[in-house]
């Protein structure tokens, strides 16, 4: 890739109904593959894909990853009945990024506004757009006189 894409590209090419055709369908896969879980893993673990038939799930910790390698075989043969064969489940531990605490006393970090030029480029790919939401949002976004906060 040569460097961004600008949203409007991604649009004009049918990206966003891919993108939302693939998120549907990620979002069925992981919602079946948690029903099968078993009870004691289902808050646990997470669908992280299934390509080439090999799952991986997402463990919240390394506890939670080893039970589940543990019972691997058993996660799979109640998987065994999903439209994607199953031929080989990965596990790993979900790498979770820290939160970090606001001190006390002091006030959130503020939003800064957006630069003209950003503004120019979301009305600009706003007006190219045929009406719906993300048209909405785009103009409503671009224009100037709007707090976004």
């Amino acid at each position: 890739m040569d460097g961004p894409n600008p949203v409007n590209n991604l649009l004009a090419r049918g990206g966003l109904a891919v993108l939302t055709r693939r998120a549907r369908e990620h979002a069925e896969l992981s919602r079946l593959i948690a029903e099968r879980l078993p009870e004691s893993l289902r808050d646990r673990l997470t669908p992280g894909g299934l390509a080439g038939g090999r799952l991986t799930l997402l463990a919240e910790s390394s506890v939670w990853a080893t039970k589940a390698r543990f019972m691997a075989a058993e996660i799979q043969s109640a998987l065994a009945d999903l439209p994607e064969p199953i031929e080989e489940i990965k596990i790993r531990v979900a790498q979770t990024a820290p939160r970090i605490a606001q001190p006390s006393g002091t006030e959130p970090r503020r939003i800064q506004p957006l630069t003209e030029p950003v503004r120019k480029l979301l009305l600009e790919t706003g007006e190219t757009l045929p009406e719906g939401p993300i048209r909405s949002a785009l103009l409503r976004l671009g224009r100037p006189d709007e707090d976004h906060r």
